[in-house]
């Protein structure tokens, strides 16, 4: 059964997609985009996951990933004459955790799209631990995924604040984790600067909400 991520507001709850609606959101996408250059479809990823034997926590934070990405950057492209790799953040969403089973799988996975001959995810899956951005540099493919794998806990969408201080909780304060998330916050900054939120569908305010919304989360934290 499809999982569910919900808005989670005090008492009241709003449902916002499920992984059939990721399913419907990027199939056409990846599809029309794999007739014209490297990539893969969704089915392709899809036997990619089968052959791994990737756990379905990981496939759902990555059906995840992939779509709250997809919207920011149709969001920033509405909104304003950036031009996006839209396809490619797709089935770079979805691969980014690819080798998630082994060490250093940011480092592999961006091995493995290239050995595949999809050579235009490999910059962002090997940086979306660890990235450089510094405030007023152009936003691009890897700086979204980063932003949007920083906001999906497993497939919840948390805000960057609430995923901050559970990082804290969990592993103590230290550099590493507070210069990721520093990044994550610049990423947001300019995101959120550039996106006419008046454009965002009614549908979609949810995730826009836990985007710039402090105390906000969404779904449940399983997987």
């Amino acid at each position: 059964m499809p999982q569910q991520v919900k808005v989670l507001k005090a008492t009241q709850e709003l449902d916002i997609f499920s992984e059939q609606a990721v399913i419907t959101k990027l199939t056409p996408i990846l599809l029309q985009a794999a007739e014209k250059k490297a990539l893969p479809t969704l089915t392709e990823i899809l036997v990619i996951f089968a052959k791994k034997q990737l756990p379905k926590a990981v496939i759902s934070h990555s059906m995840a990933v992939a779509y709250v990405a997809v919207r920011i950057a149709e969001w920033l492209t509405e909104s304003s004459s950036m031009k996006l790799d839209i396809p490619a953040l797709a089935a770079g969403g979805l691969l980014h955790d690819v080798e998630k089973i082994n060490s250093d799988h940011a480092a592999r996975g961006a091995d493995f799209v290239v050995q595949l001959g999809y050579f235009s995810l490999a910059p962002m899956i090997a940086t979306h631990m660890e990235l450089v951005f510094l405030q007023g540099q152009p936003l691009g493919e890897a700086a979204i995924l980063y932003l949007a794998d920083k906001i999906c806990k497993g497939s919840t969408l948390i805000s960057l604040e609430q995923r901050l201080a559970k990082s804290i909780q969990a592993y103590g304060e230290l550099f590493s984790i507070r210069e990721k998330f520093n990044t994550a916050f610049v990423i947001r900054d300019s995101v959120v600067q550039a996106i006419d939120d008046r454009q965002i569908p009614l549908a979609e305010k949810g995730i826009w909400e836990i985007l710039i919304n402090k105390n906000g989360i969404l779904g449940s934290e399983n997987g």
